[in-house]
């Protein structure tokens, strides 16, 4: 299993990790099957007897599609769980113990993320994953088990030990939008909320990145600080809006811009939770 430190929220270097992280919860529903096994974190056990599984793009590889798989004491839901914060919030509001995992269709990527309320810290692995062994992974199925996953991060033992089958379920369709530009789509939230957060990495506001950044946490400190330096230097100037359209919680922008005395554009997606627009948080050039 190939692992090396990264950050909890997605970049363009984050293929293959092992992370321990502080982070400061979701709620019951469907797509669920049945679960019988153990999670032991440390001196405690938690038995795991709920699975729930749904389709997702790839993390770290939008284009891409995985079945992400949730094993736990609680029941998690679906929406939960296509929230890549929502078993985080599960977590922090108490009595919950799990992991999740991420499966590429072809098995070329695997992830897995451990969850307890015990516990100030999540641990995640990815890599080949051998201890997982699927008996079955369609679009619309998933059984298997977890045959004694285990290691130890900063002196903390974890085990897993579980079988498991779920339906799988699909992907909801994307929404149709009207694509606008020029004056029409200046007036999107989306495209008000992309521009703002352009505007704050070049004058490093780092209040205002942080209140528009789907992660913020990337922006604290020093650290933070030293990330917006290397977003500054690979900013398009004169950046224009050439279209955008909105569809539900998802907007697709397009932008224009100058690099380097060179014209570039790239197209971006932004995400809506909670009635608010956020941008990914890596730079212009791999956003």
């Amino acid at each position: 299993m190939t692992r090396i430190l990264t950050k909890l929220s997605p970049s363009p270097l984050s293929v293959f990790g092992l992370m321990l992280l502080l982070l400061a919860g979701g709620m019951p529903g469907a797509a669920q099957g049945p679960a019988s096994g153990a999670l032991k974190v440390g001196d405690q056990q938690y038995e795991l007897k709920y699975v729930t599984a749904v389709r997702v793009p790839q993390t770290f590889d939008e284009t891409k599609q995985a079945t992400r798989l949730s094993l736990s004491d609680l029941p998690v839901s679906e929406e939960a769980l296509r929230d890549r914060l929502g078993i985080s919030k599960l977590k922090n509001k108490g009595g919950f113990h799990g992991v999740t995992f991420e499966i590429g269709d072809e098995r070329s990527y695997v992830s897995m993320n451990l969850w307890s309320s015990d516990h100030d810290v999540i641990v995640s692995m990815s890599g080949t994953m051998d201890e997982l062994v699927l008996s079955s992974q369609t679009d619309s199925q998933i059984s298997g088990a977890v045959n004694g996953l285990s290691n130890t991060v900063n002196g903390m033992l974890f085990q897993v030990s579980a079988k498991f089958a779920a339906p799988v379920k699909a992907q909801p369709a994307t929404p149709k939008a009207d694509v606008k530009k020029g004056t029409a789509a200046a007036e999107l939230e989306s495209v008000k909320t992309y521009l703002a957060m352009r505007k704050a990495v070049r004058s490093a506001d780092m209040e205002t990145i942080r209140r528009l950044a789907r992660y913020p946490q990337d922006f604290e400190g020093a650290d933070g600080e030293k990330f917006v330096k290397l977003m500054q230097t690979e900013e398009p100037l004169n950046l224009e809006v050439l279209e955008a359209s909105e569809a539900g919680d998802t907007a697709t922008l397009t932008v224009s811009g100058v690099l380097e005395g060179k014209p570039i554009s790239r197209k971006f997606e932004m995400k809506k939770a909670e009635g608010k627009w956020s941008t990914k948080n890596d730079n212009w050039q791999s956003n």
